[in-house]
């Protein structure tokens, strides 16, 4: 195809039509050959009018404004970790530009969409059916029926054998289902593509560090007395406190961190090996980082729910100061791009800045700060409770479904994406029943505790 001709099919001031070389066109053609599977060959072909609305787009909006969109929004690769803090965090000047040609474009392509097709992309990105929504479900659904019927302690060898079993599982489905057929018309493959980009950088993060935080250091299981921080609490609803009875919800941790802070930085100092004081809690601004990392680590396990309002025990406290002195004396650094990444890539900053933004809008906290502090409280909380190699074990299955969740919204397919979701949460449940007949645990029966769950 020596040259596509655009008319002039849109309300902005475009003289005529543009007349573009193949050439030109390369790199758009590359991205959309990547993420749609449609050959776009090299020769003169038809192509419907929405795709050619959305090839002009994509080069209008990146070439002609001198950007370099393309290489930033390109599938998930080695660089996912600076891509998603620029997609992410408060823009820069120059990434202020990419982010609003990327708005650009998927308002562009919007217009080209059926009402009925844009209801049902919108139900795909609801707030309550996000990618980590269906994902959460999942797991809470396979934890629900292991630790009715199996104790996270007494039974702890079975649940890393469940671990193995349903890792199995997870690519045996993945098999059967992949690859998935990809959407092949260009501007709902492109639309899609654009609104799922963060999470499917975090999915590609979560494979190739495996769940863990790069250049790091886990901890391991742990003997911590935390008996001196529950002497003061009284009975709830008649049962002893003890460090991991959940019995308090997040409006309650800035009073106990203050009733408690020279135990609490004791404890700190014990299990983190760096020096800690109570004036870090009590003067500085570890009290606010740590209740966020609470409330991140909270979000990660879905709680509080209606049933378990509550669900904060002394054991999260501890790991939530633990994650936050951790982050202040390891500083894991993202990965940064000299000309986009913002100032605030570091963690912390990117902490402490949600916090100060916190009252002037509603917006998430940064998904790599997110990350860090929900991910590391809840290895402190397992290394406490001497769970890490239960811990370890199910970062294989979580890994496992990050690939299969790729290789699932990838494919972009609108029909196929909910219904490939729902199939594999219900194929996991039923093995998950599987697993505990097979072990003649059917009618052994516990309480669950989801915020004691394997997370």
């Amino acid at each position: 195809m020596d040259e596509l001709t655009y008319e002039k099919t849109t309300n902005e001031d475009y003289s005529g039509g543009s007349v573009m070389s193949i050439n030109q066109l390369d790199t758009v053609l590359r991205l959309l050959r990547s993420i749609s599977g449609k050959p776009l060959k090299s020769v003169t072909e038809k192509h419907p009018l929405a795709d050619i609305k959305t090839i002009k787009s994509l080069y209008l909006n990146t070439f002609k404004k001198g950007m370099h969109l393309i290489g930033l929004i390109e599938p998930p690769g080695a660089d996912s970790e600076v891509a998603m803090n620029i997609l992410t965090l408060p823009p820069t000047e120059e990434s202020g530009k990419v982010l609003e040609a990327k708005r650009h474009i998927i308002f562009e392509l919007e217009r080209e969409i059926f009402k009925e097709e844009k209801e049902h992309i919108d139900a795909l990105f609801n707030p309550q059916h996000t990618p980590h929504a269906y994902w959460l479900g999942t797991n809470e659904a396979i934890d629900e029926v292991l630790l009715t019927h199996l104790h996270i302690v007494e039974d702890a060898n079975l649940l890393l054998e469940a671990d193995a079993y349903l890792t199995a599982k997870t690519e045996e489905f993945m098999r059967t289902v992949t690859p998935a057929e990809k959407e092949k018309r260009l501007h709902i493959s492109t639309y899609v593509y654009l609104r799922s980009l963060e999470f499917l950088h975090m999915l590609n993060f979560e494979i190739t560090t495996n769940r863990t935080i790069p250049n790091d250091r886990i901890p391991g299981n742990m003997q911590v007395d935390l008996s001196e921080l529950c002497k003061s609490i009284p009975p709830v609803h008649g049962v002893s406190i003890q460090g991991h009875t959940p019995f308090m919800s997040l409006a309650d941790v800035p009073k106990f961190c203050i009733d408690n802070a020279k135990e609490i930085a004791r404890l700190v100092k014990k299990v983190t090996t760096f020096k800690y004081r109570a004036s870090d809690i009590l003067e500085k601004q570890d009290a606010i980082r740590a209740k966020y990392a609470l409330a991140a680590y909270l979000e990660s396990i879905k709680l509080p729910s209606d049933e378990n309002p509550n669900p904060i025990a002394v054991v999260h406290i501890v790991a939530a100061f633990c994650s936050v002195r951790h982050q202040r004396k390891m500083k894991s650094k993202p990965k940064t791009s000299r000309r986009y990444s913002s100032k605030l890539v570091p963690p912390q900053k990117q902490l402490d800045a949600f916090i100060n933004r916190k009252g002037e809008q509603l917006e998430p906290m940064p998904p790599m700060a997110w990350f860090i502090y929900s991910e590391r409280t809840l290895w402190y909380t397992h290394a406490l409770l001497n769970q890490a190699t239960v811990m370890r074990s199910h970062q294989s299955l979580q890994t496992a479904q990050a690939k299969l969740l790729s290789a699932i919204y990838t494919s972009l397919n609108l029909v196929l994406i909910p219904k490939l979701t729902a199939l594999y949460q219900s194929h996991m449940v039923e093995a998950a029943q599987t697993f505990v007949a097979l072990h003649g645990k059917e009618n052994t029966r516990y309480d669950w505790i989801p915020s004691l769950g394997r997370d």
